[in-house]
């Protein structure tokens, strides 16, 4: 378990796991028309609070990594997942 005790590595899985999740998280749930990254250029157009509410639904799983490297002690992981935590933050208030 210690092997996962790396600063580097869960900076790396925590900054493309929110990525994936909200493209999985929009892939699943959209029903329109035009193709994903089209829609994605229109939400940023026509309403970037939907933005910033993806953003934060998309760091439901890093913060859950936060929660369970916190609960097993893993102290550097812990800090690798919630460093991409406050960037996705600080983008989604750049939306608000």
């Amino acid at each position: 378990m210690k092997k996962l005790d790396n600063f580097w590595l869960t900076l790396g899985i925590g900054v493309v796991m929110p990525l994936f999740f909200g493209w999985l998280f929009v892939a699943s749930f959209y029903k329109g028309e035009l193709p994903l990254f089209e829609a994605f250029k229109a939400m940023l157009n026509g309403a970037p609070a939907m933005i910033s509410k993806l953003i934060l639904v998309a760091l439901v799983p890093n913060l859950f990594a936060v929660f369970a490297c916190y609960a097993k002690q893993l102290w550097k992981a812990c800090r690798g997942f919630f460093v991409p935590v406050l960037f996705y933050l600080a983008v989604a208030m750049f939306f608000l």
